[in-house]
């Protein structure tokens, strides 16, 4: 995989199989009920990370149908919406930046058959999850993942309707629970430190960062 190169040049990152083998597991049992009727929006790039995670899904029996956006309208939040609409989409991923660009500028909100949305890559406002909430309905699941390209893809997961059932009045958004055989460890330094086994095994060619960051 490649870094998204937010702060600075992409980085490649060395992935082993055992790396991908615990995401698989994870994904195995998600905990998400999944119908044979499943349908997926896809509108990234597969040089993105996350394609991994739809791919994987694909195998592991979760998905039943995914919809390729056609090159062009990965941003046209129109394109997007009538899509989901005319496919019956079940489950969406985004970035939640996009997300709530999407929400704004197209009818998201009668796309009646969205049972999940997931976004990971940003930080998901409180804000983002009450719209959406309050279009798409309390059946409307709104998970968090989090996870840098370095530990393969994503390593922890937020299920916002438990927290909303918990604390409607002051509900926060956090990166939540790791997935089984991840560790996340917050020093006294207060820096987030992930341990386990989809760490990858460092940078390709970059042997001086490697050493300063695993």
């Amino acid at each position: 995989y490649y870094t998204s190169g937010s702060t600075g040049k992409p980085k490649g990152i060395r992935v082993r199989n055992e790396n991908v083998c615990n995401l698989f597991e994870f994904l195995r049992v998600f905990p998400y009920q999944w119908s044979s009727n499943e349908v997926m929006l896809y509108q990234c790039s597969c040089s993105f990370d996350h394609f991994v995670v739809t791919i994987l899904w694909i195998y592991i029996g979760g998905v039943g149908e995914i919809v390729v956006v056609e090159q062009g309208n990965e941003k046209n939040s129109q394109y997007l919406c009538r899509a989901m609409r005319e496919r019956n989409v079940s489950v969406i991923f985004f970035v939640p930046s996009h997300l709530m660009l999407v929400y704004e500028t197209s009818d998201l909100g009668v796309c009646r058959s969205l049972r999940l949305t997931m976004t990971a890559g940003e930080a998901l406002s409180k804000i983002l999850v009450e719209k959406l909430k309050f279009s798409g309905g309390e059946q409307l699941l709104i998970w968090n993942l989090y996870g840098p390209t370095e530990t393969t893809v994503d390593v922890s997961y937020f299920d916002t309707s438990l927290e909303r059932q918990k604390n409607k009045k002051e509900m926060h958004v956090a990166i939540g629970k790791p997935f089984p055989g991840v560790q996340l460890r917050i020093r006294s330094d207060c820096s987030l430190w992930l341990c386990g086994n989809q760490v990858s095994s460092g940078y390709i060619g970059r042997d001086k960062i490697t050493k300063e960051r695993f």
